[in-house]
């Protein structure tokens, strides 16, 4: 999951097609792997990337059980 901003609006985002571990929650500990997870999507693909663009599932759900939007991510490489 990663939050944007969009026009100044703060969205969960859960990417599809991605398994990862799932991060801390205040009641239980974060699951072995999440942080480099976390740490990876943050610095690997959301900072180095040009652009960013979700699209959803034309045949599936919007959100998940949580309010998250359910999107594929594109990325276009900077160089």
């Amino acid at each position: 999951m990663q939050k944007l901003d969009a026009a100044g609006v703060n969205v969960a985002v859960r990417f599809l097609l991605v398994d990862t571990p799932e991060t801390a929650k205040p009641e239980v500990a974060a699951e072995c792997g999440a942080d480099d997870a976390k740490a990876f999507t943050k610095s690997a693909i959301l900072a180095s990337a040009a652009a960013v663009c979700l699209l959803a599932e034309p045949s599936g759900e919007d959100t998940d059980v949580y309010g998250r939007l359910l999107r594929y991510v594109y990325i276009k490489d900077p160089k």
